[in-house]
């Protein structure tokens, strides 16, 4: 037996309970709790909790709490069927809220804490389940994680030697790098102590130490290099460098009958590009004889 549809509030889906009678089920199950670990400041969250019933069981009442004081009440078989309980710091949109969701609205840091649902059923079972999380508000940066350091182009053999820095924020976002598109293997990066400021904020960095190869530049003549910066699904910013390869013009030879001029070594995607059409022509001058 399936509940109604969605109702999506302000661009937050808020599902209603799915109530399945199975036979088979001794007592009421809850079957998992969406309570996140980070919410950005401002914003809106719905709190759920999804149970099972057993056959002929019907929910009584379900009770959310923060920090073990009681905020909200929902009982299905009363019209209204939300009750909000004051307290500071939480705005709960009741008409918003159902039998397994509650929606708070413009979260604030004091809105942190661990929350908590109880679900329990009518008589003659009175079963009751319960589950918590805590969660915690945070204010996100406004900006990305910078690259330092380096140069713009390497010899084969040098070693590129970048640092990635994180904006501060509380709690520090997680910092990964990528080359070519892939996650940097661990050994290439070095991870530095956290600085913490006098507001609490928290800055990290992590460098990445790589050997230019020739591999590195045959795809496309350059080094693809990014860093980015993540918080849970909350946040998510990158920086990216290029890294190409340093090419030195030679000088102008000067003869007694003419002057030539200067010209450009080739790069690495060029011989390879003329390796490949060299090895392509040998192919097809021993496939005519």
């Amino acid at each position: 037996m399936g509940g109604r549809a969605a109702r999506p509030v302000h661009g937050v889906a808020l599902p209603l309970l799915v109530t399945c009678l199975v036979t088979g089920v001794a007592s009421i199950r809850l079957l998992h709790a969406e309570i996140p670990r980070f919410v950005a400041s401002g914003q809106h969250v719905p709190l759920s909790c999804h149970v099972l019933l057993a056959w002929g069981e019907r929910i009584y009442a379900v009770n959310w709490y923060k920090d073990g004081r009681e905020f909200y009440r929902h009982y299905p078989a009363e019209v209204p069927a939300g009750q909000v309980f004051h307290q500071p710091h939480l705005s709960v949109d009741a008409a918003a809220s159902n039998v397994s969701t509650v929606l708070l609205r413009h979260m604030t840091a004091a809105a942190s804490g661990t929350y908590r649902c109880e679900i329990s059923t009518e008589a003659p079972l009175f079963n009751t389940v319960s589950r918590h999380g805590r969660l915690r508000v945070v204010d996100l940066p406004t900006s990305g994680p910078a690259i330092s350091g380096g140069r713009d182009s390497y010899r084969i053999g040098d070693l590129v030697r970048l640092n990635c820095t994180s904006p501060p924020t509380v709690p520090p976002p997680t910092l990964h790098w990528y080359i070519d598109g892939e996650r940097a293997h661990p050994d290439l990066v070095t991870r530095y102590p956290p600085v913490r400021a006098p507001d609490g904020t928290v800055t990290v960095t992590k460098q990445l130490r790589l050997t230019l190869l020739y591999k590195h530049l045959v795809a496309t003549g350059r080094l693809n290099i990014k860093c980015t910066a993540s918080l849970e699904n909350i946040y998510w910013r990158s920086h990216e460098r290029h890294v190409h390869e340093h090419v030195e013009a030679r000088p102008a030879r000067v003869t007694g009958r003419s002057v030539s001029n200067g010209t450009r070594p080739l790069n690495a995607q060029q011989r390879w590009r003329l390796l490949v059409a060299t090895a392509t022509l040998l192919l097809h001058s021993v496939a005519w004889r």
